[in-house]
């Protein structure tokens, strides 16, 4: 019975070792999509307000009747 509870331990703590790197991977990759989350984030901000002021140059020089249906497509519209 001792043979076969020494060849256990390692494989045991093998599996341990494998768990504890899988863990760290994925806290690095959960840090990454974090990260890529924020930027994209960020970036949608910029783009919504560029949106807005492209829509106000719109209606500044056409009017906002000329462009109703482009105003009612876009929900952060003026």
């Amino acid at each position: 019975m001792e043979p076969f509870k020494r060849g256990k331990i390692p494989r045991e703590t093998e599996t341990h070792e494998e768990l504890h790197n899988r863990v760290e991977n994925l806290r690095n990759e959960v840090s990454e999509l974090r990260k890529e989350l924020l930027r994209i984030s960020e970036e949608s901000k910029e783009v919504e307000k560029e949106n807005e002021s492209l829509v106000e140059e719109l209606i500044e020089k056409y009017g906002e009747e000329s462009i109703a249906d482009l105003i009612s497509k876009n929900p952060s519209a003026p």
